[in-house]
């Protein structure tokens, strides 16, 4: 038969399993917006480059593709904003159950 303490250590470990999962998720989804955010911004600047003539800018300011870009960067901040603030939190959570996890099988 299990003892308690083991059952307690048990579910313990696997709360901490999991906030290492979230994490792992979260740092995962941080990156992901990282790298987007760096490929508008590339493209961006690609439109912004010297080599570039008035017809380009005109055109692109006409059709309205440096806006468009410019708009999506902004979501995407927003969107990493929101990410690095639920990794922040799963950092947390992971930490508590580490913090757990040395409690029980310490005591």
């Amino acid at each position: 038969m299990i003892r308690p303490d083991q059952t307690l250590q048990k579910l313990v470990s696997l709360k901490r399993q999991k906030a290492e999962q979230v994490f792992a998720q979260a740092k995962a989804d941080v990156m992901a917006e990282e790298k987007r955010l760096a490929r508008l911004l590339e493209a961006l600047a690609a439109l912004d480059e010297t080599g570039a003539g008035y017809e380009d800018f005109a055109l692109s300011m006409r059709f309205g593709h440096s806006d468009h870009l410019m708009k999506q960067a902004d979501e995407v901040r927003e969107a990493l904003h929101q990410r690095r603030a639920k990794l922040e939190v799963a950092k947390q959570a992971l930490r508590s159950a580490m913090h757990s996890e040395d409690q029980v099988s310490g005591g």
